[in-house]
């Protein structure tokens, strides 16, 4: 989370130095008052050396401030230009994502380390390719000798990371600065599918000539077809349909090709895809034609072409679902997509699904794109059981648009709260300031407004899945390990780690704590492997954590959480490609428990 308040800076270097004067040569090199950071190191010359709580140097925040003259001023005192933060990412890292090209020529001249890498691997040059997409910024580094086939800590380069934000510019850069791909093998695979999925023509035409196989499916089960029709290159899908791909082929949501042209507004694919025959009215999962979808994304240009071609005008048919937890067939002990296309969806999943605990209301984000090019955004969404049957999803009365995103909805478990994390800001505050957890209460007429909660868990940075017990305890993953902020006389105090036999050096995170703390799910990182761990508490201590299986932990399994009546087993996925919500049978859970 961002710091807020200038009270949360502490010395983590220079010992001697006055807290206040710390406190103050951070805030003056941040805003780039050269006067102040000038007459602060008369004072104290050691101040150069001073971090705040998250090990960020005044030359950290000058380089991304772009104040040349505090950045010279404070290289000249002797500060460290490679010192790193508590995510190992240097002053130019912090240049490189801002865009300061002047500070980032004088970094590299006083000697910056142009390959140094952050906790993910990522140099400078890695995180413009993966973040910004600045061709002016990927250009300068490499002028000044960033390597163009560097690889993070997941082996993906520059070009593979432009490709997969879609970023033209520094693709073609990258491409004309010797940047070495293969057309096979998972980076072949991955950079045919980013071609295809963001219009990268020059990309694609390189990769058929060296031979790519374009039998490659999506993450979504479709085929390549499906994944050109989002990114809209009349050249690629061309290519596609002249190989003989289906142009009416379903993916494991329901989607022809040409739902997903029409939600993404690609007017002229959905023209190529008609005039190639494509079947007009193919329903997907939850009764969407292509002409559903593009009216629901807004695409009206879209729409008008699909109508001109005789598209049936008709609305959605939403599927008639009753009983349980959506209607869903109950799994077994093998993981079964929970409700697809309504909560795994095409889209990307964020966290899990959570229920009241009567069974009849539930809660789940789903990530939108807003944009071609870019992250993705949580919303969260909600159905209810009315009448007997479940009600087509909609955005959550007080959910903010998709201008901050959210998402992590969690029921208190006596119904009358729902928790969710958000990056909106509070009343009074300007623009984002990252991620915190807000409450709305249930009333008589509905959900009320979002309201912040002060203090308390939000007091340290926080991501992914936190958990609310019946007690009012609230969970959470930061850095460090898992955190729990007791609720105590009406409010929610200062965040505790937990024992060490839960927070190792492994990286845990996105608790779910049992209502009556009896016991504690959480994923555990070692590298690039995640796995789904269970602690249960006895005689007030938390046991060795146990290994959820591969049954629950093939392909990157997170975010884990059992439904309110203890029977299920939810978790986040990337086993089928895509990141989806699965469940299945919670009954061996009962057998860890055993002594």
């Amino acid at each position: 989370m961002h710091v807020r308040m200038i009270a949360v800076f502490v010395i983590a270097i220079c010992l001697s130095a006055p807290p206040l004067a710390a406190q103050e040569v951070v805030m003056a090199a941040r805003r780039g008052d050269v006067a102040a950071v000038r007459s602060l190191l008369e004072e104290d010359a050691s101040l150069v050396r001073v971090t705040d709580d998250d090990q960020r140097t005044p030359l950290y925040f000058a380089a991304g401030g772009g104040s040349t003259e505090v950045v010279e001023l404070l290289l000249s005192h002797g500060a460290d230009v490679d010192a790193r933060d508590y995510g190992n990412r240097t002053p130019l890292h912090a240049a490189a994502m801002q865009n300061r090209q002047e500070v980032v020529r004088i970094l590299v001249a006083a000697g910056a380390d142009l390959e140094a890498k952050n906790d993910y691997g990522r140099t400078p040059l890695l995180l413009v390719a993966r973040e910004t997409g600045s061709t002016t910024m990927g250009a300068l580094l490499l002028e000044l000798g960033a390597d163009v086939n560097v690889r993070d800590r997941y082996g993906e380069t520059p070009l593979d990371l432009a490709a997969w934000r879609g970023f033209q510019g520094l693709v073609d850069l990258f491409l004309d600065s010797g940047a070495r791909f293969a057309a096979s093998g998972n980076q072949g695979r991955a950079l045919t599918t980013f071609a295809a999925e963001k219009g990268l023509d020059r990309l694609f035409r390189l990769l058929a000539d060296s031979g790519a196989d374009f039998s490659v499916r999506g993450e979504n089960g479709g085929s390549l077809l499906h994944t050109a029709s989002q990114g809209g290159s009349v050249e690629v899908i061309g290519t596609l349909l002249e190989l003989g791909l289906d142009i009416d082929e379903q993916d494991r949501y329901g989607r022809a090709p040409l739902h997903y042209a029409a939600d993404r507004g690609r007017t002229q694919a959905v023209e190529q895809l008609i005039q190639h025959g494509a079947a007009l009215d193919t329903r997907d999962l939850i009764g969407n034609t292509s002409l559903n979808v593009a009216r629901a994304s807004g695409r009206e240009e879209a729409a008008g072409v699909l109508v001109a071609a005789g598209a049936d005008t008709s609305p959605q048919q939403f599927p008639v679902l009753t009983g349980p937890y959506l209607g869903q067939t109950p799994p077994g002990s093998e993981p079964a997509l929970f409700a697809p296309e309504i909560v795994a969806s095409h889209r990307f999943e964020h966290c899990v699904v959570t229920f009241s605990r009567g069974g009849d209301e539930a809660f789940w984000a789903s990530s939108f794109q807003p944009v071609d090019s870019g992250y993705t955004i949580g919303m969260m969404l909600t159905s209810r059981l009315e009448n007997g049957q479940w009600t087509k999803p909609e955005p959550a009365t007080f959910s903010a648009d998709l201008q901050y995103g959210e998402g992590e909805p969690f029921f208190s478990p006596d119904g009358d709260r729902l928790y969710f994390i958000s990056m909106r800001p509070a009343p009074g505050e300007t623009g984002s300031q990252g991620e915190r957890i807000w409450f709305a209460e249930r009333t008589t007429s509905g959900w009320s407004e979002a309201r912040l909660i002060e203090g308390g868990p939000n007091a340290r940075d926080l991501h992914w899945q936190f958990s609310v017990a019946e007690n009012g305890n609230i969970y959470t993953g930061s850095r460090g390990g898992i955190y729990v902020s007791r609720f105590e006389n009406g409010a929610y105090q200062e965040p505790e780690s937990l024992s060490p036999t839960i927070n190792s050096d492994q990286g845990e995170g996105s608790p779910f704590i049992a209502p009556d703390e009896s016991y504690l799910l959480f994923m555990r990182s070692a590298g690039s492997q995640i796995r789904q761990q269970i602690s249960f508490r006895r005689d007030g201590q938390w046991t060795e954590p146990l290994d959820l299986g591969d049954v629950v932990n093939e392909g990157r399994c997170v975010c884990a959480a059992t439904s309110p009546d203890g029977r299920y087993l939810f978790f986040h996925s990337f086993r089928s490609g895509n990141a989806d919500v699965y469940w299945l049978d919670a009954g061996f859970l009962e057998q860890l428990s055993r002594p």
